[in-house]
């Protein structure tokens, strides 16, 4: 049976077997009777022994002549074998089921570039989004930094205010206390006018009193005898029938002290008035205060 190869290998076989020697022509002679060496039997002779795998090509005519079938069939086996190669140095088969045509566009260099290609753009990409994504932090910072910085200058005049607040608060406290003086005088001062109205030239006040704007004020007298004490007491009386600046009033303690050489006769006494609250009003504009 001819050797076929299906997987289109070059390699060689592990098991070569030999080329099988042909069997030898039976002569149409007979068997007893050993014909003739001639010069060519001698030189093929020769050539068997110095050759001995190949063996001659019988031509169709002479198998036909001598009319064996078994050695017409050996002579077509043997014409259409395969030539065979010697066997490698190693058994080891490197069978490649690919072929040719297949195997031969694969080129290692091309997809070594594309592969350093797919590698410097990646590189690319990620540098670019590194390098961008930096330059984005450092504007965030910057634009924090710009923040803070303004919060600092602001929490800066929130702290001056502060202090501005307090000297505005101290100064209006000082306004307020200024201006609480202010008023007090204005009516001490309304008070006394009107006392000073209904007091006689002859009747003096001491230097100190008692008592508050609000409610009554006492105070200590003094006049040069009891007529000029009850003309005040006619006067007071006047002023609260008046309703001008008291609503009542009280006279107490008058004492009499004799004359000396040091000093004249004299009538001390206390008075009690009790204020009337409309005198610390003001007055309407365009009135006068009596």
């Amino acid at each position: 049976m001819p050797d076929v190869n299906l997987l289109n290998d070059t390699k060689q076989p592990l098991d070569a077997r030999p080329k099988p020697k042909p069997r030898p022509r039976p002569e149409l002679t007979m068997p007893e009777i050993e014909p003739k060496k001639g010069l060519g039997d001698i030189v093929r002779g020769l050539l068997r022994k110095r050759a001995p795998d190949l063996a001659p090509e019988p031509t169709s005519s002479m198998s036909m002549a001598r009319g064996s079938s078994g050695e017409r069939l050996l002579s077509d086996k043997t014409a259409s074998s395969a030539p065979l190669v010697p066997l490698p140095e190693d058994d080891n088969f490197n069978v490649n089921l690919l072929s040719e045509d297949i195997s031969g566009t694969f080129n290692v260099r091309a997809k070594f570039i594309q592969l350093g290609l797919v590698v410097l753009v990646g590189v690319a990409i990620v540098t670019t989004a590194y390098f961008g994504l930096n330059l984005y932090a450092k504007s965030i910072d910057q634009d924090v930094t710009s923040i803070r910085e303004r919060l600092a200058a602001v929490e800066q005049e929130n702290i001056q205010l502060e202090g501005e607040l307090g000297v505005v608060e101290s100064v209006s406290e000082r306004l307020g206390a200024v201006s609480i003086l202010v008023n007090k005088h204005v009516r001490w001062t309304r008070f006394f006018e009107r006392l000073e109205r209904y007091t006689l030239p002859q009747v003096t006040y001491g230097g100190s009193f008692n008592g508050t704007l609000q409610s009554e004020l006492i105070f200590s007298a003094v006049t040069d005898s009891y007529e000029r004490l009850i003309q005040q007491y006619q006067l007071y009386q006047q002023a609260v029938e008046a309703g001008d600046f008291i609503t009542d009033f009280t006279i107490t303690g008058a004492t009499r002290s004799s004359a000396t050489e040091i000093s004249p006769e004299r009538v001390t006494f206390s008075v009690t008035l009790m204020v009337n609250p409309t005198i610390y009003e003001n007055p309407p504009v365009g009135t006068k205060t009596p």
